[in-house]
């Protein structure tokens, strides 16, 4: 997409480190068939050429399960450059 400036994130998001990019996470928790989730969000922008390159990668894991699966989302997430 040709722009000027980055994208506006939501409020509420932090700032989290990612290689090349600018990166933003977020999250929120409801419920599935009456089990509690968490839904995690990174949202990222690069500039590329005269636009921006934007992604989002996520998580949708169940409570009981969050502890390793935040671990290897947030490993994967800091594995990631953008030259």
């Amino acid at each position: 997409m040709d722009r000027d400036e980055p994208p506006s994130l939501s409020t509420g998001l932090k700032p989290i480190s990612m290689v090349g990019a600018t990166a933003n996470v977020g999250e929120t928790r409801g419920e599935i068939q009456g089990k509690p989730y968490l839904n995690r969000v990174v949202y990222f922008t690069r500039k590329h050429g005269k636009g921006f390159v934007d992604g989002r990668i996520s998580l949708i894991v169940a409570t009981q399960d969050e502890k390793r699966a935040r671990e290897i989302f947030d490993a994967f997430v800091r594995s990631l450059t953008f030259p």
